[in-house]
């Protein structure tokens, strides 16, 4: 606790009080603490910031609209680690239709998301870095309350599979640099868990989890939890 009584930031980022800008923020200061950023997280050179002028002019997608606030302050401070962005003299966000994204991830299994998956996800995927079974991406459909898009998994583990995985950038990239750790489902999380049900009922139909044709995992925010 501080002097006044209040919760201090670490705290109110674990409780995941703490969003957007200002929980990236925390991330970025928990990453260089002690001086300098751990350089096996970023290679060799450490985090490459996009210049303030590229990032003025940068919109998240053709549509001219403006980035959300997680990542305009994460690409202030590293541009080239999620994998948007090649370039920081000429930047563009290219998002990809669930098709696309998903035969880049998974080559040869494009297809395999055209049906259904289209029809719960129409907008454009901004897919990570990363290889193997489960990839990934920032979603830009509609933004949230809190100006934020969500994140989703998708993987082909057994068949095609997409399932609701953060309400934010801001949560994920706490996670994955493993500044924080919530609890495995954020649906149930005290407080993110109203972050996740306004982006299910925004973003994917009211779901959280989402295959086809199978339809195995399909699960709705308003189904009562399994056992």
């Amino acid at each position: 606790m501080n002097v006044m009584g209040g919760s201090s930031r670490a705290e109110d980022a674990a409780a995941g009080r703490l969003r957007g800008e200002a929980l990236v923020d925390y991330v970025i200061e928990t990453l260089q603490a002690g001086g300098q950023v751990d350089r096996r997280r970023f290679g060799k050179a450490g985090p490459t910031p996009l210049p303030p002028d590229r990032l003025a002019g940068l919109t998240l997608d053709k549509k001219g609209r403006p980035l959300p606030p997680s990542l305009r302050r994460w690409l202030a401070f590293s541009a080239l680690d999620l994998g948007f962005i090649e370039d920081v003299s000429r930047p563009a966000l290219r998002g990809l239709p669930i098709v696309k994204a998903a035969e880049a991830a998974f080559p040869g299994w494009g297809d395999s998301f055209r049906e259904g998956f289209k029809d719960v996800l129409p907008g454009s995927c901004l897919l990570f870095k990363g290889d193997g079974e489960s990839r990934h991406f920032l979603y830009a459909g509609e933004p949230d309350t809190l100006g934020e898009y969500p994140i989703f998994q998708m993987s082909i583990d057994d068949f095609p599979f997409v399932a609701l995985d953060c309400p934010g950038l801001d949560v994920f990239l706490a996670q994955r640099y493993g500044v924080l750790s919530y609890r495995d489902d954020l649906f149930k999380h005290d407080v993110l868990g109203a972050s996740m049900r306004e982006q299910a009922l925004l973003n994917f139909g009211g779901y959280r989890s989402y295959d086809f044709p199978a339809g195995v995992t399909n699960r709705r925010i308003d189904e009562p939890d399994e056992d």
